[in-house]
């Protein structure tokens, strides 16, 4: 999901994406891929909170003054 994020964000923009974006992006794959190897149930509450927090700010806040 979050590759089809980028890849639909190049396209839109007929460009590459901004260093910043790739970062943002990055982090979460990294949370997620350390996900499938915890495997405990803490961490994927935290990550799943994580997730929606920061997405919710993003979406709102700041892309909005990004862009």
């Amino acid at each position: 999901m979050l590759l089809i994020d980028l890849i639909v964000t190049a396209i839109r923009d007929q460009a590459i994406p901004e260093t910043f974006f790739i970062l943002y992006l990055g982090h979460y794959i990294t949370i997620a891929a350390v996900g499938l190897v915890v495997r405990k149930r803490t961490y994927d509450l935290v990550s799943a909170w994580y997730f929606a927090a920061t997405m919710a700010m993003w979406s709102f806040g700041v892309r909005d003054t990004l862009f």
